[in-house]
């Protein structure tokens, strides 16, 4: 069995809460969630401390980030509504040579996350981040050549998930992106992106429940996809697969084009109906 350690902001979240169990499971036991280390507690009314959760999951609770990393075989780094702190609380797993994975979202700008992966580069640290959604079944199935235009659809905060509509557009329709416009309303959020050869992905955020879905238009057709099936499931098999190899499923450059469109998306808010260059 190998060992794989948490490194959280607060312990007490979504994220935290189901890998341990489906990481165990999808590897038939070869890694196991030995120990975590967090910064605070959960805020949250009625959430468990660190304490409590490391005694609910049976893992042992450390002092230290630097306990952690020597410990542990493999390092997740969580923080998911946090990415502000992600290279705080990377920097030592990434120092390591160990795998490490850090959760969505990666990085604040992409200023972030090329700093993050400078780190990881510098020490032969094999490292990736995605969004869950990448790993969709449903999206896997598109065919990705001819895609003139996309129009995706989803729910949340803007700050924590319009990754998930971000990552399947770039995963999609490429990497060179021009720039952003903000073109929502007051109810629902929305955003448009453009590539260099013209085509465009609109972005909504709806309010209240939606499914994750993704129109796409090709030069003489359509599709569509919605991601109703266990992406999650398919996430950890691609997170086994990483700690087994040391090869990332996404390319650094990628999550960086990723963040940066995030970045200019939320700064386009402030300034609808006007280009941003990428």
């Amino acid at each position: 069995m190998k060992s794989v350690g948490f490194i959280d902001y607060y312990l007490d979240e979504w994220h935290a809460n189901h890998y341990p169990e489906w990481i165990k499971q999808h590897s038939g036991g070869e890694y196991e969630v030995k120990y975590a280390y967090a910064v605070i507690d959960s805020e949250r009314d009625g959430a468990m401390t660190n304490k409590e959760w490391a005694e609910n999951y049976k893992v042992e609770l450390l002092n230290s980030i630097d306990q952690l990393v020597k410990k542990s075989d493999a390092i997740i780094v969580l923080s998911p509504d946090n990415c502000e702190m992600h290279y705080e609380l990377s920097k030592q797993a990434l120092e390591t040579g160990k795998c490490v994975y850090i959760d969505k979202t990666f990085a604040k700008d992409r200023e972030t996350a090329e700093k993050i992966f400078a780190v990881a580069q510098h020490n032969n640290s094999p490292c990736f981040s995605s969004s869950a959604l990448r790993f969709s079944s449903e999206y896997a199935k598109i065919e990705k050549k001819d895609i003139q235009s996309i129009i995706s659809i989803g729910t949340g905060k803007i700050d924590n998930y319009i990754i998930h509509q971000i990552e399947p557009v770039i995963m999609m329709m490429g990497l060179e992106v021009s720039k952003v416009m903000y073109i929502g309303s007051q109810k629902n959020d929305s955003f448009v992106i453009k590539f260099k050869d013209e085509r465009t992905a609109t972005v909504n955020m709806l309010k209240g429940h939606a499914d994750f879905s993704i129109y796409f238009n090709y030069s003489d057709s359509n599709a569509l996809a919605v991601a109703n099936d266990s992406y999650f499931e398919s996430f950890i098999d691609a997170l086994i697969a990483f700690f087994r190899t040391g090869k990332a499923p996404v390319s650094h450059q990628e999550t960086i084009t990723i963040m940066a469109v995030r970045e200019a998306c939320i700064k386009s808010k402030k300034n609808p109906g006007i280009w941003l260059e990428i």
